[in-house]
């Protein structure tokens, strides 16, 4: 009889041990994704603002992206959700300068709100009333 408490214990912490070590591994590709993310961030946003002109710009972008998607292709799935607050944040902030380096590069504007209004009265055609005639 004393046995079966015995073997429910172990069970239990077998389980934990085996829940604790996947958390585990899952922050750790999280840490490596994070890290080479910013890596790539850093290195393409520096040879952007290096480049000599909008062609190379565009290529060392393509490049960029195919990277990247590389990388999250390499990690299992949901891997990001295991990135702590600071390193999202860093991400985003990264992302945000290459961003901003590239529109600066090529002369684009980023991209902003569309206005909600039109450049002329819009009522007039749809108030005008058709006559006979």
């Amino acid at each position: 009889m004393k046995t079966l408490p015995f073997i429910a214990l172990m069970c239990a912490i077998i389980l934990a041990a085996c829940v604790q070590t996947t958390d585990q591994s899952k922050r750790a590709d999280a840490r490596r994704l994070y890290i080479r993310s910013a890596e790539l961030a850093k290195l393409y946003g520096d040879s952007i603002q290096a480049a000599k002109d909008s062609a190379t710009v565009n290529r060392l972008d393509s490049t960029y992206l195919a990277e990247l998607t590389k990388l999250n292709l390499s990690v299992p799935p949901e891997t990001d959700i295991w990135l702590t607050e600071g390193e999202n944040d860093t991400l985003f902030m990264l992302t945000e300068t290459y961003v901003e380096i590239r529109a600066r590069r090529l002369g684009k504007a980023l991209p902003t709100a569309r206005p909600d209004s039109f450049a002329s009265d819009s009522t007039q055609a749809a108030t005008k009333v058709p006559t006979a005639g």
